[in-house]
């Protein structure tokens, strides 16, 4: 299955989410595979993965995954391994991976396999050595085509952190930051600690008046361009 990060990233935000298998995030912005794992390591730690990291220095390190993925821990219920480098598998490494996806999908075991690469193109994409992920796995395009894009996840991040922007203040926003993914990130993030008394004032309300909270989730708080002008 592959999706665009647009797509895949507010399924993992979901309470449940099933992480067995294989996994391939390819791009060139950093900042996207790293919120690719931050949002699957609540699962992984919530179905009591061990999670481990390898890179590739060489084709060979390939079978120090393979090994990982075959060790029984008497700690933990599965490995959750995050594999970086680009070295591409052989004919044999193929063959496994294939098992191990296949494996996963029938419930013979519950590993996860998260490799990030570069941005593959569509020749890449096309090799014996993508099919496995593609075929019986999880591929995420970690690119960013257009601007609505960008817009799209930062109004994800902000609802993460609490908060609604008027489409003023998100074209401040912008601006502001000149486009730039990750320092209009920090900005929701400094916002977020900006007016997170008016945040937990909301929380407050609804606890004392409601029994069930959990049906009533939190707004947020909202803020147009005057709000955002007077915090920048």
């Amino acid at each position: 299955m592959q999706d665009t990060f647009i797509q895949a990233y507010p399924k993992l935000l979901q309470p449940s989410v099933a992480v067995a298998g294989l996994w391939l995030a390819h791009g060139d912005e950093p900042l996207l595979s790293q919120w690719l794992i931050d949002a699957l390591r609540p699962h992984w730690r919530a179905q009591n993965y061990a999670i481990k990291r390898i890179e590739l220095v060489s084709v060979k390190s390939w079978q120090e995954v393979l090994s990982e993925l075959g060790s029984q821990s008497l700690f933990d219920d599965a490995s959750a391994l995050i594999v970086t480098g680009n070295h591409k598998p052989d004919k044999a490494v193929i063959a496994e991976l294939e098992r191990f996806a296949v494996d996963a999908q029938t419930g013979a075991h519950s590993h996860s396999l998260l490799w990030l690469t570069p941005k593959q193109d569509k020749r890449a994409q096309s090799s014996k050595w993508f099919a496995p992920f593609a075929q019986y796995g999880h591929v995420i395009d970690c690119n960013l085509y257009n601007e609505q894009q960008r817009q799209q996840l930062l109004q994800i991040q902000a609802q993460q952190f609490g908060l609604t922007l008027s489409q003023e203040a998100w074209q401040l926003l912008m601006s502001h930051t000149e486009h730039h993914l990750l320092s209009a990130y920090q900005t929701l993030w400094r916002l977020s600690y900006l007016f997170a008394p008016q945040l937990m004032a909301e929380v407050d309300i609804i606890n004392a008046n409601s029994e069930n909270t959990s049906s009533q989730p939190v707004t947020g708080i909202a803020l147009d361009i005057n709000d955002l002008q007077a915090a920048l």
